[in-house]
């Protein structure tokens, strides 16, 4: 099977109380989100592996594509953040 409009609803919901709930920007989380849902829409589900773990490592795969983006045209963390 693929990866249904129905399996994304509440998985991105949770992905974006969690990442709202660790103070993440709103518009970051909305960006976050929609890169998930044109990621995940159709995907191809691996036998063995839920709808839900799918988007799980889609998620994550999203969200370091965006960091490495972010890191790649100039953003940089506060130093007083990273030890």
């Amino acid at each position: 099977g693929t990866i249904t409009e129905n399996d994304l609803n509440q998985t991105l919901q949770d992905i974006r109380v969690a990442l709202l709930e660790s103070d993440v920007n709103m518009k970051v989380s909305l960006k976050i989100s929609n890169s998930i849902k044109e990621k995940a829409l159709g995907y191809k589900i691996v036998p063995g592996v839920s709808p839900q773990e799918m988007i799980v490592k889609i998620s994550n795969d999203a969200i370091k594509e965006i960091l490495e983006g972010d890191i790649q045209h100039g953003f940089k963390l506060d130093e007083k953040l990273v030890s």
